[in-house]
């Protein structure tokens, strides 16, 4: 078993080297042409995640107040079980900035959705609607499928959020939770959700970013504004960084839940490292994990984009009038 675990560590690095070089670049078009290998490495990475079962937690998350209160009236009991209700907060943010439709249920496709749990809490939350959830690896589609579908109202596919297996206009509405920071070419990414969404469909994104990745935001956001109107942007910053705080808190459910998953030492080992992946640094400084960076295997060239984040914005977008229409 410990071996098991090393290897994932491994496989952890080199996906996030894959990540930093997608933060980090500069010329996208060269970027984009590297797509292919940084798109398999990333694959390879979440592969062996879910194959491990780490998805304990499956985005930095959020907390807020009036969202936690929301949630708490549809399922009171809804972060007394195997989660801390972060992640499921986040996603019931980025749905609940787009306008609601009360006259007909909605199609709803998640591009990114790991291993499905909160694209199910969402089916959860808006019974009437139906979703999908599309990501790059087969092997949490697999597991999505296995543990959550639903004939007719909740299913997941393997694809490509910059080819999507899907026909013009299929989707009411696309949302994109903590998942775009993976794709080489973003702005490809931007025209195929136009491409899915039908007239007046919106497109309800979030995600972490670098300064250089948000300049490339900005630039693809300008490069589809054809295709795509960008109604709003918000700073969701400070929700993001108290759920961080509150699960780096000595005995947080997340600490406690990969601590017990692992035999000791590994198990407070994996917790501080994943804990870097989700968001440590970015919500309290390095000082959360210094001891780490002392550890040359455990602190490649890559990990250094963790240190680079500088927000993590909501971003909402509905179709261009006029487009595909």
């Amino acid at each position: 078993m410990a071996s098991q675990q090393i290897e994932l560590i491994k496989m952890f690095k080199r996906m996030v080297d894959a990540m930093a070089s997608i933060q980090s670049a500069v010329d996208q078009d060269a970027l984009a042409a590297q797509g292919g290998t940084l798109k398999r490495l990333i694959e390879d990475g979440y592969n062996l995640e879910a194959a491990q079962g780490a998805d304990r937690f499956h985005n930095w998350g959020m907390f807020h107040e009036e969202v936690y209160r929301d949630v708490l009236q549809q399922l009171p009991d809804y972060d007394k079980s195997d989660t801390d209700g972060y992640s499921e907060q986040l996603y019931v943010y980025t749905l609940k900035q787009v306008p609601a439709d009360e006259d007909r249920p909605r199609k709803i496709l998640e591009v990114g959705c790991n291993t499905g749990k909160g694209l199910n809490f969402l089916s959860r939350i808006e019974g009437r609607s139906t979703f999908v959830g599309l990501d790059l690896s087969q092997q949490a589609v697999d597991i999505a499928n296995a543990r959550f579908s639903r004939p007719g109202s909740l299913t997941y596919v393997q694809g490509d959020a910059e080819n999507l297996p899907f026909a013009d206009g299929e989707f009411d509405v696309v949302i994109n939770v903590e998942s775009s920071h993976n794709y080489p070419n973003l702005r490809k990414s931007f025209l195929e959700v136009a491409r899915v969404l039908r007239p007046g469909g919106f497109f309800s994104h979030v995600d972490v970013f670098s300064d250089n990745r948000y300049s490339v935001m900005q630039n693809c956001k300008q490069q589809t504004s054809g295709e795509l109107d960008w109604l709003k942007e918000t700073d969701i910053s400070e929700y993001v960084k108290e759920a961080i705080r509150r699960r780096l808190a000595p005995g947080s459910k997340a600490r406690q839940q990969v601590e017990r998953a692992l035999p000791y030492p590994l198990g407070r080992l994996f917790s501080s490292v994943m804990m870097r992946g989700y968001g440590s640094e970015f919500a309290v400084g390095q000082k959360s994990d210094d001891w780490i960076r002392n550890v040359s295997w455990l602190n490649p060239p890559g990990q250094q984009w963790l240190s680079q984040i500088t927000s993590y914005r909501h971003t909402l977008a509905t179709k261009a009038r006029g487009h595909g229409s």
